[in-house]
């Protein structure tokens, strides 16, 4: 027996030099069959040993047990209450595969740190969506945490959160969630009175709404309220990137359809859940590029765009789609996004070529009789007259409508001409001579405003601009939701509100057909759409929750709005 004990005491000594020389791998296999039984002292310097051998070696999954055994073996103090901060910062560390190993082989209560295991475990579970599962361990948690525990009410909440993805849904109720009061209530206003006017003809239909606030968690809790409380069958989202981020979120933990106008990218990836109904920068982008190559015949493009993120969006989805059928990028040119001096970037992109430069040659003996203020104002006289040689037929500006009218100004400034105005005909009018010399104009929705012809009309004048809704549209569906609008509510719609009736009508569609009484099958539902018919056209819906409409291309002519041709 003593020289068992001896034996023990050298290999202890024996793994802490094997550590110095970093051979971590032979630790393990010779103290982890004596640990248990060395002294006490001993045992506590072995646990810290086994454990920075590990981390060495990058298998936290055994660092982090060994610091457990060390932490239960401490008493209170300085030591402890470090180890426990060390075991915190290791915890995230952990895979699930690992959390799931750890958690099934423990014996007896949930004491620190298992009990953040665990709802570690929960959290990682409920946001991979795996709701059976993280309602199994969350209960399994719930059960041996006290109600003084810090966790308690987080691990009930969330708890409470993935139960309710079962909880039963009123086939006829739907959920609104907008900013009806705050610096956005007069878009949530908007958003609104399309909703209504959509309900006219669905007497059955009960909607609830829900101030956001334009807070994010505010819309979370609006989504949580309407399933649980008010039962909600499926939820029209509300309309900025933020709260609808939220509010998505929530909505696909809940198992609850979302459908928003939201125009943030990427936003129906968020679940199978999530839908949504607009027109987005980088479908504006796309559309534009297509329409200039297939029906304006347009070969050579370019695009003038801000800084923004709305404006890089756009930008790189033009210059993509043009790379891809095979047209050919002029030039691509950045302004800051809040500047109102267009100077610098105009000139940069319409270059140093000029068609008529041969005015800048007089001849030395005139220059000679001038003196330095004639030859000075002569020269800027000229300049003035010079009309630049282009290397694009067609330029894009994917900005508001009075940037628009800004930018287009300066392009007459130094002497860029215009495509000339044709709503006979669909596609570009340009002489051989003018190929290089005019171009055409192209823009995106934020142009349809009168704003547009602010810095003068016939600086835009044949400009071709995208939308979804367009209110002289000779559809007799658009006509009458444009009427029944204006008598309602004494004023013309915006095209959100045409989105907000569109997606509306597609909810009150289904809930009030009496055959879907459950969420999934309204998802199921909704995807099964197909030119279903609204004042933006006839609609579908992907498999990933994304609506389709034709895209109209509306031409900028004499002050007005004219419809110029349709992308389907």
């Amino acid at each position: 027996q003593l020289l068992a004990q001896e034996r023990r005491y050298l290999l202890f000594y024996y793994a802490k030099s094997l550590f110095q020389q970093r051979q971590f791998g032979k630790i393990n296999e010779l103290l982890v069959p004596v640990v248990r039984d060395l002294p006490r002292y001993q045992q506590k310097q072995a646990y810290g040993l086994l454990a920075r051998s590990a981390l060495q070696d990058k298998k936290p999954y055994k660092a982090f047990g060994w610091k457990r055994k060390l932490w239960l073996s401490l008493p209170k103090g300085k030591k402890k209450t470090a180890l426990r901060q060390e075991l915190f910062e290791l915890l995230p560390k952990l895979s699930l595969s690992q959390l799931k190993k750890m958690l099934g082989q423990a014996k007896g209560r949930w004491i620190f740190p298992l009990d953040y295991a665990g709802f570690r475990l929960g959290l990682l579970l409920y946001n991979a969506e795996k709701y059976p599962s993280a309602r199994k361990w969350l209960a399994r948690l719930k059960s041996q945490l006290t109600m003084q525990h810090r966790l308690y009410p987080r691990v009930v909440r969330m708890y409470d959160e993935v139960r309710g993805v079962r909880r039963p849904a009123q086939a006829q109720t739907i959920g609104v969630i907008l900013p009806l009061t705050g610096r956005a209530s007069s878009i949530g206003q908007q958003i609104r009175n399309g909703i209504e006017l959509a309900v006219v003809n669905y007497p059955q239909i009960q909607l609830v709404y829900k101030d956001s606030r334009m807070s994010p968690v505010r819309a979370a809790a609006a989504v949580s309220s309407l399933v649980k409380e008010h039962k909600a069958i499926a939820i029209f989202g509300p309309p900025m990137a933020k709260t609808a981020w939220a509010a998505a979120r929530r909505a696909q933990i809940l198992g609850v359809p979302l459908f928003s106008i939201t125009a943030r990218a990427g936003f129906p990836k968020l679940g199978s859940f999530i839908f949504r109904n607009n027109l987005t920068p980088s479908m504006m982008g796309r559309a534009v590029a297509k329409y200039a190559f297939d029906k304006l015949r347009i070969r050579r493009l370019a695009v003038l765009y801000p800084t923004s993120k709305y404006g890089k969006l756009q930008a790189r989805a033009f210059i993509q789609e043009i790379k891809k059928m095979g047209a050919t990028l002029g030039g691509a040119m950045e302004y800051a996004e809040d500047t109102q001096d267009f100077i610098f970037p105009v000139k940069m992109l319409i270059g140093t070529t000029f068609a008529n430069a041969h005015i800048l040659r007089v001849s030395k003996a005139k220059m000679r009789k001038m003196k330095a203020f004639e030859r000075k104002r002569l020269r800027k006289k000229m300049e003035k007259m010079l009309r630049p040689l282009l290397s694009f037929e067609g330029l894009f500006l994917p900005a508001p409508s009075l940037v628009a009218s800004q930018i287009a100004a300066h392009l007459a400034y130094y002497n860029v001409g215009l495509k000339r105005a044709s709503l006979a005909h669909n596609t570009a009018m340009f002489s051989h001579l003018d190929r290089f010399r005019k171009i055409q104009l192209l823009g995106n929705n934020g142009w349809y405003h009168n704003d547009l012809f602010k810095a003068g009309e016939r600086y835009v004048r044949g400009g071709v601009f995208c939308v979804r809704y367009f209110r002289g549209s000779y559809r007799p569906l658009s006509q009458q939701f444009t009427q029944s609008y204006t008598q309602r509510y004494h004023k013309p719609p915006i095209h959100i509100s045409a989105y907000a009736f569109d997606t509306m009508r597609i909810l009150a569609h289904i809930a009030s057909s009496g055959k879907v009484r459950t969420r999934a099958r309204f998802r199921e539902a909704l995807l099964k759409i197909r030119n279903f018919p609204g004042p933006t056209g006839p609609m579908r819906i992907d498999g990933q929750g994304e609506t389709h409409a034709p895209i109209k291309f509306v031409m900028a002519y004499k002050k007005k709005f004219r419809l110029h041709g349709i992308l389907r």
